[in-house]
């Protein structure tokens, strides 16, 4: 709340904001005062020094100097910067006290920062040639925070300065910062803010920036982005559409503003990019197009080119059946998912065009209803949203409940006949989503016999899709999207084990996470057995997740087939896919719960303990012992 207070009084007229600021530093809390300091430091920055000339306000930071030691170092390095900016420039000769002090200071920023307002004076310090050389010293130094304060004193003079020869060398002493791993990320915050305010900036900084748009740290991609959107780099864009499909929000929303920036030239290539089986980067594309004001004709033909696929493929659904095996049903499977997000995507647009946010809330709702009952409240609440026209396009495709049903309604719309499951899969070799083209081709290839289909006998190598065809029917991965399923295919192993043989052992340091495809396994714990697995099961789980070693033995009862997983592949799948992280735990949660019902099932009640209950005084006696 005070650092929303804070940022509210900071939009404010700067010489009114500051005052207010400087006089609540007196009064906060060292966590308050640190959120202030940061705030007068960007507010006034972007002045020259003394612009914002307020005796007040710099005597309520001189105050705090008082008492120095309860401030850390970092603050008074910021709070003599700040007494720079709003102090009145005293006559040559004369004294500054806060300004004399700060140089006796033990850290070394301090005593820069006073360098650095005492050389803009005329008066430097003895031993100190000019500002640009104590400046360029103390940006080379090892010290954290000689660097910041340096960075900091650079970028305030480049913003509140004009391009000249001198600035140009100051501009290349930050952009040299890049190089620097610990502070790249500030380095280039900061040079996009100084590209904001001066465009000339971008003939030294561009090619720099660009060199790390594929840093680790997504801070340092945001601002390469930002900096693609303010320096007009058309060719670019595609790297900024790339960008809105990050899983940092930081990133998407730069990515976002550089397109913003970019303005309507980029919206072709957004348009193109729109049909994609990830929903959050399609609503990220749609709230960009709208923010660019795309054409509504343009936005009207997505919706009408949207609409168009998923009844297409509502169709070949139906044409299929749904009732296959393996790659078969993960085709349906996967027809089905992107029947349902074209579906959504043009209620997206569809509040694009409208500015219905209603609209947009239900397909949110839509998105995530787990059951019928609930998903036809939701159709009843968008139909009394919906034109005419819409409405009657719409409302039948949600109201279907199978496969078949939603086919037969779209291909009324279409005004086809549904064609033979060859004919489907002929035309589905051509559409333009990846997987759906793989799936259909690798079904029209010549057929294994039955005795070496994949549901049969899984004994040769599989290929990711028959993997992923496994997958979908197993707790967890089940709540995984198709093309989610295929992306982890490729960190599976297809392991063999013979009767008898162990797949892990209790204590077993190694751990990986096992699903079985074929025969059975019995899980021990201390040499009595606690279960029996079959396929479609997963093992390993506990031990894989937390690292530790494993608390049972895993033992094939016959001859086993087995996918294999380890840890990391693993973690990275739970960061990547939340939903398969709940269906993960609610599976490891229905196991304990069942230990627990056994164990109170075992567990003798009081009238059939052997002797009396134990009094207090001996359970003390006996927790002591223990």
């Amino acid at each position: 709340v005070g650092r929303a207070a804070a940022e509210l009084i900071a939009e404010a007229n700067p010489a009114s904001a500051s005052r207010v600021l400087c006089d609540a530093l007196a009064e906060a809390s060292p966590e308050m005062r640190s959120v202030l300091v940061e705030i007068l430091q960007r507010l006034l920055e972007s002045s020259p020094p003394g612009e914002i000339r307020d005796e007040r306000a710099s005597a309520a930071v001189a105050r705090l100097f008082e008492d120095r030691e309860v401030l850390p170092p970092e603050e008074r390095a910021d709070l003599v910067q700040i007494y720079a900016r709003l102090s009145c420039e005293e006559t040559a000769g004369e004294t500054d006290p806060v300004l004399d002090d700060a140089l006796g200071d033990p850290e070394a920023a301090v005593r820069l920062a006073a360098i650095a307002e005492l050389s803009r004076r005329g008066m430097p310090p003895p031993g100190v040639r000019d500002l640009d050389s104590a400046l360029a010293g103390a940006f080379s130094s090892s010290e954290i925070l000689l660097r910041r304060t340096a960075r900091n004193e650079l970028r305030a003079n480049l913003l509140s300065g004009e391009p000249d020869p001198p600035w140009e060398k100051r501009l290349s002493l930050l952009v040299s910062g890049l190089e620097r791993r610990v502070d790249r990320a500030e380095v280039a915050a900061s040079l996009v803010e100084i590209v904001r305010r001066h465009p000339e900036a971008i003939e030294l900084s561009c090619g720099p920036m660009l060199r790390w748009l594929e840093d680790p740290d997504p801070r340092v991609r945001a601002s390469v982005l930002e900096l693609i959107g303010e320096a007009g780099l058309l060719d670019r864009s595609d790297d900024l559409i790339a960008g809105l499909a990050s899983q940092d929000e930081q990133e998407a929303r730069a990515a976002q503003d550089g397109l913003v920036a970019l303005g309507p030239p980029v919206s072709d290539r957004l348009e193109r990019a729109f049909r994609s089986d990830d929903l959050v980067f399609r609503d990220r594309v749609i709230g960009t197009l709208c923010r660019l004001g795309s054409d509504p004709v343009i936005l009207a033909e997505l919706y009408e080119r949207e609409l168009e696929a998923a009844r297409r493929r509502a169709v070949f659904l139906a044409a299929l059946g749904g009732e296959g095996e393996a790659v078969d049903s993960l085709l349906s499977r996967a027809l089905a998912e992107r029947i349902d997000e074209g579906l959504g995507g043009t209620l997206c647009l569809i509040a694009a065009l409208d500015s219905a946010d209603r609209v947009a809330d239900l397909e949110g709702q839509m998105r995530s209803a787990d059951d019928a009952h609930r998903r036809s409240i939701l159709v009843e609440a968008l139909e009394s949203l919906l034109a005419p026209q819409e409405r009657a396009h719409l409302v039948p495709l949600f109201e279907a409940e199978t496969g078949q049903e939603i086919g037969r309604v779209a291909a009324s719309q279409l005004g086809i006949e549904i064609p033979t499951a060859d004919e489907a899969l002929a035309q589905l070799a051509g559409d333009s989503d990846p997987l759906l083209r793989r799936l259909a081709l690798e079904l029209q290839a010549p057929r294994l016999e039955e005795s070496d289909a994949i549901a049969d006998t899984p004994a040769v190598t599989m290929q990711p899709t028959q993997i992923a065809a496994h997958l979908q029917r197993v707790p967890g991965f089940n709540r995984l999207m198709t093309r989610q399923l295929v992306g982890i295919a490729d960190a599976f192993e297809e392991t063999s084990y013979e009767t008898g043989e162990l797949l892990f052992d209790q204590g077993d340091d190694e751990a990986s996470l096992f699903v079985l495809v074929e025969g059975e396994v019995t899980i021990s714990v201390q040499g009595r057995e606690v279960r029996r697995l079959g396929p479609g099961d997963l093992l390993g789980e506990p031990s894989t997740l937390d690292g530790g070693p494993s608390m049972e033995q895993a033992r094939a009862e016959s001859d086993v087939i087995a996918l294999e997983l380890e840890r990391e592949p693993l973690i990275e799948l739970m960061s990547q896919a939340p939903a398969f992280s709940i269906g993960l735990s609610q599976l490891l949660v229905g196991r304990i719960r069942r230990l627990q019902e056994e164990i109170v099932r075992a567990t003798p009640t009081g009238a059939e303990q052997d002797g009396p209950a134990p009094t207090a005084e001996a359970s003390a006696e006996e927790r002591g012992a223990g």
